[in-house]
């Protein structure tokens, strides 16, 4: 990058770092000088960082294991594991939700992704202990205590999740035919979806193999963020955690070679709705490889940003009553560019035409420096946030140990490959991976009224 650019751009994210928080705050606030990390006889990796501005701790729990590693004929497994690890607390007959809603938690949640599954609860300091206590407790011995009981009653939540992800938002349902397409039918990525049928006839044994298989502490990180001593957490957590039993961490399929599709790929449907929707979906690079960030900040100028490209084409034209969406779902093997937008039912030529314009624009044109240190600020106020609430900061942290063994490194990385950006790479990675050529369509085509009118592509008003 020019000098004259690279001060330019580090002034306006310099602005944003500090903005927040003021700059001396803000840089402390980043600092990991106050993390401890080590790793328990047991292969269990911990991660501690004290923060006292507020007498509250997050406690979270992530094990490397996600959707990614399901068995074919299992889809939905992963995630059914997941409910399960909330339907037991010792001594708490009315199961773990219900003990952790008695810990009086500001924040709890159980997620699975591609890549991981992670717990976290965000409670007093004071119910630490027994926080480390139940999540000792679901990791070395919930098997003994779950039954068909709570099977069914895990199967019950899954089921209807997924009915609600599917009926949200069909554009972004990416069923087995899909996903098969995008990545090849050996890859790992192709069990992101859940099979209705196939959760229906998930045994408590099928579970049972998966807890016992993915759910040990070599698989594991636990971190703590938030007011605590140290020391004293040390020792509850050798406590809890150390006569767990060592398990060798079990071994996950090798990333495979990236392929990009070669021509583009077409699924077409029809619904009852009265909506017309059309996604390009893109094979693109794994989290933090070059280009990744290039690609998030795409995203942004597409949809997210104040001045994104997409709303304001839309803009002059009410009548088309569209939106749009936009993500690069970065994930370790290989990642996701996903652009859809949704207008009324007959508007189907029209956002093809609007969506593949602006794209192509980024193409085509580089963006001004001006443009992409908005971008760029924007994105790092929005990490800077979410570093400093608890449980923000109790993710980034151990999506760092999963990726890195200095999670110091991962930090100052993670920053500095978007102030690194230039519109020129910008462009370069636009180019690359979203060449029309590169992409696969997914059109739904809604009930169109007889008396619609045509949906033109200028406000003839």
């Amino acid at each position: 990058m020019p000098r004259t650019k690279l001060s330019t751009h580090a002034l306006a994210i310099t602005i944003a770092l500090g903005s927040l928080v003021g700059d001396e705050a803000g840089a402390q606030s980043l600092a990991t000088n106050t993390i401890t990390r080590y790793q328990l006889d047991n292969g269990l990796d911990v991660v501690l960082e004290e923060r006292h501005e507020t007498p509250r701790v997050a406690v979270q729990v992530e094990y490397r294991v996600g959707t990614r590693d399901q068995v074919d004929g299992y889809s939905g497994l992963a995630h059914l594991t997941e409910h399960l690890m909330f339907s037991w607390a010792r001594g708490h007959r009315r199961g773990g939700l219900a003990f952790i809603e008695s810990l009086g938690a500001s924040d709890f949640n159980g997620i699975t992704t591609a890549d991981s599954t992670r717990y976290y609860e965000v409670v007093s300091a004071s119910a630490l202990e027994r926080t480390l206590a139940f999540e000792s407790d679901r990791m070395g011995f919930l098997l003994d205590h779950v039954d068909e009981r709570a099977l069914d009653s895990a199967r019950r939540v899954v089921l209807r999740e997924s009915s609600e992800r599917r009926g949200a938002s069909g554009a972004s349902d990416f069923g087995p035919q899909i996903l098969g397409s995008l990545h090849g039918r050996g890859h790992p990525y192709r069990f992101l979806h859940e099979d209705p049928e196939q959760v229906a006839t998930l045994t408590l044994a099928n579970a049972q193999w998966f807890h016992q298989r993915w759910y040990t502490p070599s698989n594991a990180t636990l971190v703590l963020v938030g007011d605590f001593d140290a020391s004293r957490a040390r020792a509850l957590i050798q406590r809890y955690f150390g006569g767990l039993a060592r398990v060798a961490r079990p071994a996950r399929t090798p990333a495979p070679p990236i392929v990009t599709l070669s021509g583009p790929v077409q699924f077409t449907s029809s619904t009852n709705a009265t909506s017309d929707s059309i996604s390009s979906v893109f094979v693109t690079p794994p989290l933090f490889a070059a280009d990744d960030a290039e690609l998030d900040l795409i995203s942004d100028a597409l949809t997210e940003a104040s001045t994104a490209r997409l709303p304001r084409r839309f803009a002059p034209m009410p009548a088309l009553a569209a939106s749009a969406d936009s993500e690069q779902r970065s994930r370790e093997f290989v990642s996701m560019f996903y652009l859809g937008a949704r207008g009324r039912a007959g508007s189907l030529d029209t956002l093809a035409t609007i969506t593949e314009g602006v794209l192509d624009e980024l193409r085509r044109t580089e963006l001004s420096q001006a443009e992409l240190d908005a971008l760029c600020a924007r994105r790092l106020l929005w990490m800077r946030a979410s570093h400093q609430t608890l449980e923000g900061r109790a993710y980034w942290l151990g999506l760092y140990a999963r990726n890195a063994s200095s999670i110091d490194a991962m930090l100052a990385r993670d920053f500095d490959r978007y102030t690194a950006v230039t519109p020129r790479s910008l462009r370069r990675a636009a180019r690359r991976w979203l060449a029309p050529n590169k992409r696969m369509i997914i059109v739904r085509r809604g009930a169109r009224p007889a008396n619609d009118s045509e949906i033109i592509l200028e406000d003839d008003r």
